[in-house]
């Protein structure tokens, strides 16, 4: 699943995908421990992942902006 999501979320450091799947994981186990617990683990895993993805982009993209903008100021 984390492959899966990354593919989708164009993201290809190695690294990156682990880091991410592992803190997926622990929050997804959190969540199944906690009272409130999910129907299902693998959509819930994979929501987290992609979201995490989506917010390395951004996070990328505001740097490369930071960047771009201080060269022109």
């Amino acid at each position: 699943m984390a492959n899966i999501a990354a593919y989708s979320n164009y993201r290809d450091n190695e690294r990156d995908i682990l880091e991410t799947a592992i803190h997926a994981f622990k929050q997804m186990i959190g969540k199944l421990k906690s009272k409130n617990g999910i129907r299902n683990p693998i959509a819930y895993f994979y929501g987290i992942l992609s979201k995490k993805f989506i917010g390395m982009h951004f996070s990328e993209m505001e740097e490369e902006i930071v960047k771009y903008a201080r060269c022109y100021y």
